[in-house]
């Protein structure tokens, strides 16, 4: 039987189709238990480039920027990887308190910090 395998396995068509605009952000990298969403390693690389400063993924466009990144207001706290915001701690207009967890509209990127769905959190 003749090899019948094609000289690039993924050659040229298959790549012209595949463009950043396309892919769904459920398909997964990898295969079997360690396979991961892509949405799952863009959240993990978005906290990695939050904690440099220089680089974010915008959580409105999903599309990896660079920012300048806002220091949280005095007298936040953690619990767990949540910021909380104590009784008398002022904060800016994007930021709001919902049973005194920080919640952000996502129009600012703050330092050591993510936005999870409207929550602010800590890496």
């Amino acid at each position: 039987m003749a090899d019948q395998m094609p000289d690039a396995p993924y050659g040229k068509p298959y790549f012209e189709e595949i463009r950043a605009d396309n892919l769904h952000p459920e398909s997964s990298v990898g295969s079997g238990a360690g396979a991961v969403t892509l949405e799952s390693m863009a959240a993990l690389v978005g906290e990695v480039l939050l904690s440099s400063g220089s680089y974010a993924i915008n959580p409105r466009t999903g599309l990896l920027e660079q920012v300048t990144l806002s220091p949280l207001p005095d007298g936040l706290t953690l619990n767990g990887s949540i910021y909380m915001c104590p009784d008398g701690v002022a904060l800016p207009d994007d930021l709001s308190s919902n049973g005194g967890i920080v919640m952000t509209d996502g129009s600012r990127l703050y330092e050591n910090a993510y936005y999870n769905g409207g929550v602010l959190c800590a890496p």
